[in-house]
């Protein structure tokens, strides 16, 4: 079985702004995601969020209004650019924290455990303990702590089950979705701390305790890794990134003749006419003059 050793980090976070000046620079954020999502044959989806309008990725939102504009990121792409995203806004209306580690026992099990433990636990002076368990004959899928209508909700679950990776076998996720100004409050401390694995090991470790479930995992003893993404795009990505970054450019060369200069800078300034003649044809761009 492979499993994931141990991942913690922000999963999930929404930023809105009072203005559009921001807008450009969170869709250069989720541009290569856009982008990589089309070359693998996927149309851009347009819709409205929250009053928000705006084009949908399978990680991510960027949307405006009259009054502002928002962005949505999650998985993968928001434990990499949570804190870009943040620079340009501290308005955080939503965000995430999640611990992923493998237990001992089969997770369904664990999750099944910890359920009835938390029904056992005392209930806490004025919030009636609300768990909600989702139970399978194979197991139990997840555990619900709180309403999620709420500012604190959790989530405890089967990672493998509910991702289908084997980096997951046998992995639990415990996550604490974090709301209003609980979630502003929250990411200026995320900020200040910079994001450092132990600060959100820390926050999930205390939600969980607090109701009676403390987390059977130990004290952070070994650097995070980044989480495993569904698709298998990083190379990807980033070409995906240059192309539509590097792609204005090389046609504004093109306009003005200068394409040849280009592929001199690139691959060598000894090349011959010809040879750049050569790599010019190969990619199918002429010199534009």
């Amino acid at each position: 079985m492979v499993t994931k050793s141990v991942f913690t980090g922000v999963d999930y976070v929404r930023l809105t702004a009072d203005q559009h000046d921001v807008l450009g620079r969170w869709e250069d954020i989720v541009l290569p995601e856009y982008v990589a999502e089309e070359r693998a044959g996927r149309k851009p989806h347009m819709r409205w969020i929250l009053g928000y309008y705006g084009r949908v990725g399978e990680h991510c939102f960027v949307g405006a209004r009259d009054d502002g504009c928002m962005i949505q990121l999650s998985g993968a792409l928001a434990w990499h650019r949570w804190y870009d995203a943040s620079n340009h806004s501290g308005k955080c209306t939503r965000m995430d924290l999640q611990v992923t580690r493998p237990v001992n026992d089969e997770p369904g099990l664990y999750i099944r455990t910890m359920y009835e433990i938390g029904k056992a636990a005392a209930k806490r002076p004025g919030r009636p303990q609300e768990l909600t368990l989702t139970d399978t004959p194979s197991g139990a899928k997840m555990l619900t702590v709180g309403s999620r209508q709420s500012m604190l909700y959790g989530r405890m679950y089967d990672k493998g089950r509910e991702s289908g990776l084997d980096e997951y076998q046998g992995c639990v996720r415990w996550e604490v979705e974090v709301k209003g100004q609980s979630a502003i409050d929250l990411c200026a401390w995320m900020r200040q701390n910079k994001s450092e694995p132990y600060v959100c090991q820390s926050m999930v470790r205390n939600f969980y305790e607090e109701r009676g479930m403390p987390p059977t995992w130990e004290d952070l003893l070994q650097e995070d890794v980044p989480p495993p993404v569904k698709r298998t795009r990083t190379d990807q990505t980033k070409i995906a990134w240059l192309a539509a970054q590097v792609a204005p450019t090389l046609q504004t060369l093109k306009e003005h003749g200068r394409l040849p200069d280009a592929i001199r800078a690139l691959f060598g300034v000894d090349l011959t006419e010809a040879q750049v003649q050569g790599i010019l044809a190969l990619v199918e761009i002429d010199r534009g003059d």
